[in-house]
């Protein structure tokens, strides 16, 4: 084999390790930043979708060649003001295909100045809604105008899955991580990101002594059986008390009335760190 096309192998495996490193929920915030100036697009289109990229690295993304890429860096919520008012400003961007699509966009990400909102707006930015519209939504592995959070609510189980754990368990991993087991999911989701600076959180109804819903989150990115969605998106579907769990796990399941592991019909935790690894 020639000494090219070893060389072109070893770059090409490189860079393949960069894309990992840039998917990947526990890679720092300075390599991050490294990773957003990288040579190899699909290392920079996975720096812009991480949830963890730093505004720093943002903000370059935001000025990257690639119109993908940049749209992408839009989408992240924590793109910084200054980033955002660059980008209004540049009516010229050829990746505005619509001329009013990057304004709509930058008219509602929260991190806009409420002075750039309300001149957006003034000059025709989203003109079918208020500047104060909530509709603006985050790339979260899914299209940013569907990714609607499903409470867990909606997947409660019946009467029959509550008695028979064979029939609970035989549910799909959505409903079944929504509705029974979310506090399996959150704590299978700190064995998997240890040093993510992650916590768990449990949502109470008032009056209620029991949490209804866990989850983990660090302050802005949350994770449960929908995937990742904004914290406070996720709260605002519950209208619930917000709880920081401090206690190991079986601790919460005495105090909270939930199944241990073992009580499920089969060990739940390979089958929580599967879900994970849907999204991370």
């Amino acid at each position: 084999m020639s000494e090219r096309i070893i060389r072109g192998y070893a770059e090409r495996m490189a860079g393949y390790r960069r894309v990992l490193e840039a998917r990947s929920t526990t890679t720092s915030a300075g390599r991050l930043r490294e990773l957003a100036a990288d040579e190899i697009r699909p290392v920079r289109v996975w720096t812009a979708l991480n949830h963890n990229t730093p505004a720093n690295a943002l903000d370059l993304l935001t000025r990257d060649s690639d119109r993908i890429v940049r749209w992408i860096a839009l989408l992240h919520p924590r793109t910084p003001a200054h980033a955002l008012e660059r980008m209004a400003r540049d009516h010229q961007d050829p990746f505005d295909t619509r001329p009013s699509s990057v304004r709509d966009l930058i008219a509602h990400h929260p991190n806009t100045p409420d002075g750039l909102r309300q001149a957006l707006a003034q000059a025709g930015a989203c003109p079918n809604c208020s500047p104060t519209c909530p509709e603006w939504r985050t790339y979260t592995h899914r299209h940013p105008w569907h990714s609607r959070y499903e409470p867990a609510d909606r997947f409660r189980r019946t009467d029959a899955e509550r008695a028979d754990q064979l029939l609970s368990w035989q549910r799909d991993d959505q409903a079944f991580f929504a509705a029974g087991a979310c506090h399996i999911l959150a704590w299978a989701f700190l064995q998997t990101n240890p040093d993510s600076g992650y916590e768990i959180h449990g949502l109470r109804r008032p009056g209620e002594a029991h949490c209804h819903h866990v989850y983990v989150t660090d302050g802005l990115w949350a994770f449960d059986h929908c995937g990742w969605t904004l914290a406070s998106e996720l709260r605002q579907a519950y209208q619930s008390e917000n709880l920081i769990i401090q206690s190991d796990l079986e601790t919460f399941c005495a105090e909270h009335n939930c199944r241990l592991p073992h009580q499920f019909a089969h060990l739940p935790w390979q089958r929580a760190h599967n879900y994970i690894a849907r999204y991370t």
